[in-house]
């Protein structure tokens, strides 16, 4: 990169924050709307356009992440006064197994749209840098860089050099350890671990009392080097050890994680998931199994206390995943290695879903998908106790992946909760993830709340679907004339096959009056031709003579305005007949549609 392209201003400096905070909300919106929604395209639209305004000046900018810091271009930013945002995407792009993310001046919106699109749904072993190489040799990617070296960073930024020396941005996070990638190094140095490793291989009582001595201290004095070192030897060659020392490294892992106080515990979490996920996915021995699922599912509980979801939600997927791959073997008593969280987490974690912070609610939604059937309760009790309806969309999503057994107890709440509020919430998503509602539907529309009854209206409505319709045709002759009439309006709204026939047998059945003009004014919204006649009839003159039945003035004009919906010939010559009317609606009625001819 030349030199030029480098420097940022003044100008650009306030620019960043906006091109982080659009790139994190579009990588929050494709994990909830599909990739063609406008939702997605306002977006990208969004992002391109704060590109281009740094792009115009130079050819390329690279946003990269070494140690917490951000670098745009090799120059680190501030970030005091986006701190959250600015974190929350730092940790995307670790959990996207990136370093740096190059945009070039010629960079397309359809490049952009690729590139979020493969936000949506990770890869079963996670992202790392050939996922990335990939996309970008199938779809031909020219305007984004995946861990591309586009330019150098001075050793000064970290106060580690002479400020002279410019060296590549892979040697400057040398020092920054990948989780799993911790350098091997000597058992013992000047200030090394003092821990004698076995020369057998196979380790000793001794050398694991030692280990564990030397970890708790390492780690009150916050030396996270020399105790990842240890943990390192660990479980090097972990397998090989026998069932009984593998299960002592275990207990000595979960007696520091239980014994060390707060402030060392995140540091122990970070060092121990990595070699703990590697032996669970090589482990066969149930109880080993057993003590290892027990001993991650208390880290990620630790980490879900510190508020870090992102590791959270891996160590769950892979616990999740491990336990299914031993269920599906139908070996033994099956494990379970997630388990129910403490009340307090679920209070958490429904306050996130609340969230209108982008990363906040990334996260939790993240989290609550990787626990699996454990988190029914949680989104069950979401979907009930929410008023925010993109919370309770979100659970009904993540509700909608476990499986039937909680949309059943879902549907069973619909039924049986006491609330009727909490019943008018479940309604409002509940088709989100399934239309076999019938029977609860039948339940909802005889409700004693007139707003559960509008709810399940309304559900009805919105999904159009003619084994639904047929519970509001049958109660088009429902005693409470209330009941009827707003089953014929809605009927009217979504204009089901048959519709016009039923509604029409109404005008000739029906003896209240609001029935009648609910028909009329359903049918006028059908606007079938087959029920020009019907209406007809109910306009026509009704003499002393007439076998007709006498209609009130306001059917009459109800009758009048639905027969001026319908495009028809036929229609014209009905109202010509009634231009001069003894009803004044009727009239306007007869004269607006035939002067409109």
């Amino acid at each position: 990169m030349r030199a030029a392209d480098r420097g940022l201003d003044e100008q650009d400096l306030t620019q960043i924050p906006s091109l982080v905070r659009s790139l994190l909300t579009t990588s929050t919106n494709i994990k909830l709307y599909p990739p063609e929604s406008q939702v997605i395209t306002d977006s990208i639209e969004e992002l391109q356009a704060v590109l281009q305004t740094l792009l115009v000046k130079r050819s390329a900018l690279t946003l990269a992440r070494v140690q917490e810091v951000l670098l745009v271009n090799g120059q680190k930013v501030d970030t005091k006064d986006f701190k959250a945002i600015a974190d929350g995407f730092l940790r995307l792009l670790e959990a996207i197994g990136l370093r740096s993310l190059s945009f070039l001046k010629h960079v397309s919106t359809q490049e952009l749209r690729i590139f979020i699109a493969a936000l949506r749904e990770p890869p079963v072993d996670g992202f790392d840098g050939e996922v990335w190489h990939r996309l970008a040799r199938v779809h031909g990617l020219t305007g984004i860089l995946f861990d591309q070296r586009t330019y150098g960073i001075l050793e000064k930024t970290f106060g580690t050099g002479t400020g002279q020396e410019e060296t590549s941005e892979e040697t400057a996070t040398e020092a920054v350890l990948e989780p799993g990638q911790i350098r091997p190094s000597a058992a013992a140095g000047p200030s090394g671990p003092a821990i004698v490793e076995p020369e057998t291989g196979q380790f000793t009582d001794a050398f694991l009392q030692s280990a564990e001595t030397r970890l708790r201290d390492l780690f009150l004095k916050g030396d996270e080097e020399q105790s990842g070192q240890i943990i390192q030897q660990l479980f090097q060659d972990f397998a090989l050890q026998t069932p009984t020392i593998r299960t002592k490294v275990i207990l000595v892992c979960g007696s520091l994680l239980k014994d060390l106080g707060l402030a060392s515990q995140p540091q122990l979490v970070e060092l121990l998931i990595d070699p703990l996920l590697l032996a669970l996915a090589e482990e066969e021995d149930p109880q080993l199994l057993e003590e290892m699922g027990t001993l991650l599912y208390r880290t990620a509980t630790s980490l879900i206390h510190f508020g870090d979801y992102r590791r959270a939600s891996r160590t769950l997927t892979h616990l999740g995943k491990r336990q299914r791959q031993l269920q599906e073997r139908g070996e033994g008593t099956p494990l379970v290695f997630i388990r129910e969280l403490e009340p307090e987490f679920q209070r958490v974690l429904s306050e996130n879903l609340r969230s209108k912070e982008p990363t906040r609610l990334q996260e939790a939604t993240q989290l609550l998908g990787s626990l699996g059937p454990v988190a029914t309760p949680l989104l069950i009790d979401v979907i009930k106790e929410e008023d925010n309806l993109e919370a309770r969309q979100i659970a009904s999503r993540l509700l909608s992946e476990l499986g039937e057994e909680p949309i059943t107890l879902l549907k069973r709440e619909l039924v049986l909760e006491g609330s009727a509020q909490q019943r008018v919430r479940i309604l409002e998503v509940i088709d989100k993830f399934t239309r076999d509602l019938k029977k609860e539907l039948d339940y909802a529309l005889e409700d004693e709340s007139p707003k559960v009854r509008r709810a399940a209206l309304r559900l009805i409505e919105r999904s159009n679907d003619e084994r639904l319709t047929s519970l509001l045709v049958d109660r088009t002759s429902h005693e409470d004339p209330t009941v009827a009439t707003v089953a014929i309006k809605s009927l009217g709204k979504i204009k089901p096959t048959g519709a016009a026939e039923v509604l029409v047998s109404l005008l000739e059945s029906a003896k209240d009056e609001k029935r009648v003009i609910a028909s009329c004014r359903a049918l006028g919204q059908i606007a079938d031709p087959a029920s020009i006649e019907p209406l007809a009839q109910i306009l026509a003159p009704q003499g002393f003579f007439s076998f007709l039945k006498k209609r009130s003035p306001l059917v009459r004009a109800t009758a009048a305005f639905a027969l001026a919906q319908i495009s028809n010939p036929r229609v014209a010559e009905v109202l010509a007949r009634h231009v001069e009317d003894d009803d004044s609606r009727v009239r306007q009625a007869a004269r607006d549609f035939v002067n409109g001819q």
